[in-house]
């Protein structure tokens, strides 16, 4: 009586020769391979999957980080005195103080900080190019103020 093994025909009462089990052997060793290779696959499309979304929550928190910065300034232009000192230095008007120049100052130097801080992170690729270009308008539009650019110069 003959029966089939994995593809090898022998029969019952034939003994198998080392040759036949190195042959079985290095079929299975092949298979264990195979799965291994599978399973790494699959294993790397899941740490593929991870690191995408770390990416996302890492620019996610950046961008709030900026967000956050600027509702802190907007925050403190509420402030009477600061809105007076921010209208005033905005404008150029001969009648600010010297404190509310300083205010001023004060306030667009952390502006220039934010705006320098995203430049560097757009130079990184942290920043992308459309979040650089809003960026990029709104410094503009900023640095039209008279007051800005005396700032600016100094």
């Amino acid at each position: 009586m003959k029966s089939a093994i994995v593809g090898l025909t022998f029969s019952l009462g034939d003994r198998m020769t080392l040759s036949d089990l190195a042959s079985i052997g290095s079929l299975i060793s092949g298979l264990a391979v195979l799965a291994s290779l599978v399973f790494l696959y699959f294993q790397l499309r899941q740490m593929n999957a991870q690191v995408q979304q770390a990416e996302r929550n890492q620019l996610g928190a950046i961008r709030l980080g900026r967000l956050a910065q600027r509702i802190d300034l907007n925050i403190a232009l509420m402030e009477p005195s600061a809105a007076d000192a921010y209208l005033k230095g905005m404008s150029g008007a001969d009648d600010i103080t010297s404190t509310q120049y300083s205010q001023f100052i004060a306030y667009c130097h952390c502006i220039f900080a934010a705006g320098q801080d995203v430049l560097s992170q757009h130079k990184s690729g942290v920043v992308d190019d459309a979040d650089f270009d809003i960026l990029k308008q709104t410094m503009k539009s900023w640095l039209s103020s008279p007051g800005v650019r005396l700032v600016w110069k100094n």
